[in-house]
């Protein structure tokens, strides 16, 4: 879809969360037509599943025709297309951002900004809980990577994002308890990883695919110096007291709902980054090094112990 907004011609490219390989397909011969037009758009953005593909298979066309870019996460699975994307986009000068919403959400920000501010003191565990209503269909678990590449990506993009130091080391166990159908396609629904970073702090990430009370995510930093954590937002603040006890909203379960201000967040901070010509918030490299630790995690709970990141770069 082409749409214009104060004389900016912009690309939106996208479908539903959980695509089939046949609008995939679509997607791919959309974009081979828009790259034969030669439109002169001002930017363009890939908001699906997989468009990672179409980014990596065709940068040199992309890249070619346009300045400005956003992707969503992940660039690619393949690290070899990740990197050539990356130097790519180097080489022609392309503004490039990286999907991750989560650092944008108004909860993690906050508590982002209270580790940068120094008010934890030096930074000594990371926990981050990250549960999703309902597990996807089988049919997405199939191709999206498994639970590393499609789910806890987020939250190592946050772990890092959070402890200002890149990740050395990363161990995972998981196991199959929310759907039969996902142990069959290979993948496990509840995952715990450990972290090593290089900074000496450690971190712990858990995630379900199943939480039954709305979207559980929540991040917490621990320092010398104090503790900061955020709490899960719910649709409002409104409390019912009775003899019998204190009843309060649930979660949000539904993504959209959950995380509408961190989408718009990001896309005001890639316009920001645009209008101003800075440097994006979210940069390819920050595209790679959560895909190293999805690799680096899948390497572990298959061999069943730690993988350092140097055995994958």
């Amino acid at each position: 879809e082409n749409r214009t907004r104060q004389g900016i011609d912009i690309l939106l490219i996208g479908f539903d969360l959980y695509g089939h390989h046949s609008r995939i397909l679509h997607l791919d011969l959309y974009i081979r037509d828009v790259l034969d037009t030669g439109q002169n758009l001002f930017c363009i953005f890939l908001r699906c599943f997989r468009c990672q593909h179409d980014l990596a298979g065709r940068q040199q066309a992309l890249f070619q025709m346009l300045r400005r870019i956003f992707c969503e996460k992940p660039i690619d699975y393949d690290l070899s297309k990740v990197h050539a994307a990356i130097n790519a986009a180097k080489e022609a000068g392309v503004k490039l951002q990286i999907g991750f919403c989560r650092r944008f959400d108004h909860n993690h920000r906050a508590v982002y900004d209270m580790v940068r501010d120094g008010k934890v003191g030096k930074v000594n565990i990371i926990k981050i809980s990250s549960r999703d209503p309902e597990p996807p269909p089988v049919s997405y678990v199939k191709v999206s990577g498994g639970i590393f590449y499609d789910m806890m990506i987020h939250d190592f993009d946050m772990a890092r994002f959070l402890a200002g130091s890149e990740v050395t080391e990363v161990h995972a166990i998981g196991s199959v308890l929310v759907d039969p159908g996902i142990g069959e396609a290979g993948d496990v629904d509840t995952a715990l990883v450990t972290l090593k970073f290089e900074n000496g702090a450690i971190g712990v990430i858990d995630n379900s695919r199943k939480a039954v009370y709305g979207y559980d995510q929540r991040v917490e930093v621990f320092g010398s110096e104090g503790c900061a954590g955020d709490q899960n937002d719910t649709p409002n603040t409104a409390v019912l007291s009775t003899p019998d006890g204190a009843i309060h909203g649930v979660a949000y379960k539904v993504m959209w709902d959950r995380y509408t201000g961190a989408f718009v967040a990001e896309m005001q901070a890639f316009a920001d980054a645009v209008i101003q010509d800075k440097e994006t918030p979210v940069t390819g490299e920050d595209g790679l090094y959560p895909v190293l630790m999805a690799a680096a995690a899948t390497k572990s709970l298959h061999e069943g112990r730690p993988v350092k990141i140097s055995e994958i770069e």
